[in-house]
């Protein structure tokens, strides 16, 4: 599958593509934080008291780490994507819309206008990073999508996420051409061969891995 992909990203034409990260890149901040905030605050109707209780022990338990993230996150990805209404994904959608990077954005437009395919391409739930993705016009978002058992639960992230935007770029009759993320987690997008790195806010661990790696980056 990987050599697939490689193949598939520096091979001749097909339509020029950026996948830019959601958290951190595109946004200044985290939108899964601020999803945990707005459903504790009792913004989200339709989970209780009782629940809000709950989600609360298993934050606490992370940050004890007595508990993976994945096992703190689906539970509350699950109850919460069950229960938020319509309207309610509207408020949170705008909140994290204020979160935007305006540089960020700006990049992407001018991206777009040259005829880019743009993929927001994230480990957050899907059910609000799609509707964030169709707000600013993205092509697509490749995300976390819920599962029905939390054994089936991937999260979009590292090698998995690489795959998946490989997958769904080579669909659409794409080519990767630049890459644009601000944490070390996106090391397998930003290895992909001959394609533009461009850093937002990286961590250092990041910037220090890439020239380890003796690959090329810009910061913006």
């Amino acid at each position: 599958m990987v050599d697939g992909c490689k193949k598939s990203m520096t091979s001749a034409g097909g339509r020029p593509c950026v996948v830019i990260d959601l958290d951190g890149t595109l946004l200044n901040g985290n939108s899964l934080h601020e999803l945990i905030k707005f459903t504790l605050a009792g913004k989200v109707r339709n989970v209780g008291l009782k629940q809000r209780f709950a989600i609360g022990v298993r934050l606490v338990m992370r940050r004890l780490k007595l508990i993976h993230h994945v096992d703190m996150k689906y539970p509350f990805h699950r109850e919460v994507e069950k229960a938020i209404g319509c309207e309610e994904m509207a408020i949170f959608v705008r909140h994290i819309a204020g979160m935007i990077r305006p540089e960020v954005l700006q990049q992407v437009r001018n991206l777009q206008h040259e005829g880019y395919m743009c993929v927001l391409a994230t480990a957050a739930p899907a059910f609000y990073a799609s509707e964030l993705g169709k707000r600013f016009g993205f092509d697509m978002c490749v995300a976390t999508g819920l599962s029905t058992e939390a054994g089936g639960y991937v999260e979009a992230r590292g090698e998995e996420k690489k795959l998946r935007v490989c997958n769904a770029v080579s669909e659409a009759g794409g080519k990767i051409e630049v890459v644009m993320t601000d944490h070390e987690d996106d090391l397998p997008l930003l290895r992909i061969p001959d394609v533009k790195r461009w850093l937002v806010s990286p961590t250092d661990a990041l910037c220090s891995a890439l020239k380890r790696d003796g690959l090329d980056f810009e910061i913006i």
